[in-house]
């Protein structure tokens, strides 16, 4: 039989979905972070394997005609793709998939699949990281962002997390505003004083993960009135916004669809309204829509692709409804696959 895999890998997840040969679900899987620059080239392909494998539990054997597409994080240049590449040759060999044809792109291109459908547009990403892909009718694409917490990813889960830990130590100095924030943090991070936050972030094993869950609380303490995390907020949102009218400009998009995925956007109405807000500024006439599918699906629709097959919008919605349900339930223990 012919089975189609798709893969989402980012800074804190690795997602993998298997159909058959006519899009059908038929197992899904997951795994930690596969970002390579965070990870390591091996730390990413036994992310990848993990989740592959754990999709394709079900399945009396290994399937002999399999086509991926894989879609990670960190993956920004040609020396990136191959040397990624060539790491998950060598795990998929291990796997008994050494005859697989795998196809290797970026984690904005399933993001981009995913959320539009292929209709032309802007994906914006806001997960750990953030950043925005654009590609026009024409097939022309433009990036903005992506280029990682050290450097830039404005508006991310990360950014947001630090944000909220930089705040609350002005406020407890007496440098800033006065904030709930200061509050927050140290029960975040359950110390009995905020001066011990030092000693826990400065930890080797305090990740950019765990800054990233901080981020839900800047949302609930500026919905309570805080005016330091209101200010952080409008400075994220109009990152995030600039981000999407460049690419917009870029391409010449005067009136773009935009979705938006990724675990910050998972705020609902609060992440659509304040992304609404500050495009009104920098791209009024954009049209914000709700991402299609999430981005693993995107990995799917590429791999069939890849192979000349469509997925029809209703076999995506069966798909979606599958992997809803399959992703509820936990993983096998003691990492088995």
């Amino acid at each position: 039989m012919t089975f189609f895999c798709g893969v989402d890998g980012g800074g804190t997840r690795t997602r993998a979905v298997l159909v058959d040969g006519k899009g059908a679900f038929v197992g899904y899987g997951a795994s930690g972070a596969s970002n390579p620059k965070a990870v390591g080239l091996e730390g990413a392909a036994f992310s990848v394997s993990e989740a592959i494998g754990r999709a394709m539990r079900e399945l009396p054997e290994t399937p002999k005609d399999l086509t991926l597409f894989i879609g990670l994080a960190g993956v920004r240049t040609e020396p990136d793709r191959a040397a990624v590449l060539e790491a998950l040759k060598k795990t998929f060999a291990e796997m008994g998939l050494a005859d697989a044809k795998l196809h290797l792109g970026h984690d904005l291109d399933v993001a981009h699949a995913a959320a539009l459908g292929g209709e032309a547009g802007v994906v914006l990403v806001v997960g750990t990281g953030s950043a925005a892909l654009g590609r026009d009718s024409s097939g022309r694409t433009r990036q903005a962002g992506g280029w990682g917490w050290f450097i830039d990813d404005p508006g991310s889960g990360y950014w947001l997390g630090y944000q909220a830990m930089r705040a609350a130590a002005r406020s407890c100095d007496g440098r800033g505003p006065t904030t709930m924030l200061e509050e927050r943090v140290r029960s975040f991070l359950r110390i009995q004083t905020l001066h011990e936050m030092p000693n826990i972030i400065y930890n080797p094993h305090f990740s950019r993960e765990r800054v990233a869950e901080l981020a839900p609380i800047i949302f609930e303490v500026a919905e309570a009135g805080d005016q330091c995390a209101e200010a952080i907020l409008r400075k994220g949102f109009g990152e995030l916004a600039l981000m999407v009218a460049t690419v917009a400009r870029e391409l010449e998009m005067e009136r773009p669809l935009v979705a938006a995925v990724g675990g910050v956007t998972h705020r609902g109405e609060t992440f659509d309204t304040r992304l609404r807000e500050a495009l009104q500024g920098q791209l009024p006439f954009a049209d914000i829509v709700h991402a299609k599918a999430s981005p693993v699906l995107g990995s799917v629709i590429l791999a069939m692709d890849k192979a000349g097959k469509r997925m029809d919008a209703s076999a995506i919605v069966a798909l979606q409804d599958a992997v809803a349900r399959s992703s509820t339930v936990p993983p096998p223990i003691n990492g088995a696959v």
